[in-house]
């Protein structure tokens, strides 16, 4: 049997650092001003306006990734991202863009740039939430460094400390509080034990434990 199947394999945990680690694909998008956002984020605050159910949302996004709306190569969605399934059984390489039957399977986990769902999101005629359209001042310095795959540094970046924080401060307390350390991580594209670490000062400043 392969060790794939295991959850706390060596193979599994690689791909977790790899994705969601300081210094990972997450964060190298984040560093770049167009980070790595994933839908079920732009679903929930979507599902807050007037006129916009879950439902809605879902199916509409599902219909647009089918008919080409986010590109398509080899039978790949070409600009989502699928981070999700990196503790799944599969044997061989990860690939990183979705099939458009597992957008279809989970279209709440698929992941694509701020300025994919920007674009998107205004085609809809739906707004824009100012979370989205502000994405992280990147220098020059930023921009052209070049992070290698499986070297990280110690703590969250700045940037990437301040996006956390108002990511979550955008949450229901309750929601936030109620999440485990694999769904912080896949949500907020950062080490679980960062994000645990900026939800304790979060809730601990909204008046929570």
């Amino acid at each position: 049997m392969s060790d794939l199947n295991n959850p706390g394999s060596e193979v599994t945990l690689r791909r977790a650092a790899r994705f969601f680690g300081d210094g990972g694909l997450c964060d190298r998008y984040e560093r770049r001003g167009d980070g790595l956002i994933e839908f079920n984020d732009i679903v929930t605050w979507l599902a807050g306006q007037p006129g916009l159910t879950r439902e809605t949302i879902m199916k509409q996004f599902v219909l647009a990734a089918k008919y080409g709306e986010f590109g398509r190569r080899r039978g790949k969605i070409d600009q989502l991202v699928d981070l999700h399934g990196f503790n799944e059984p599969t044997c061989g390489q990860y690939s990183l863009r979705p099939s458009w039957l597992k957008v279809e399977a989970r279209p709440q986990t698929m992941r694509a740039r701020r300025s994919t769902w920007m674009r998107w999101l205004q085609e809809q005629n739906w707004p824009v939430p100012a979370w989205l359209s502000r994405p992280a001042i990147v220098t020059d310095a930023t921009r052209n460094s070049k992070i290698p795959i499986g070297k990280s540094k110690r703590g969250a970046p700045p940037k990437q400390a301040a996006r956390l924080k108002a990511a979550m401060r955008a949450m229901d307390p309750a929601r936030l509080g109620s999440m485990g350390y694999d769904e912080m991580a896949t949500t907020f594209g950062a080490a679980a034990s960062t994000c645990a670490k900026y939800r304790k000062e979060v809730l601990a400043a909204n008046g929570g434990k």
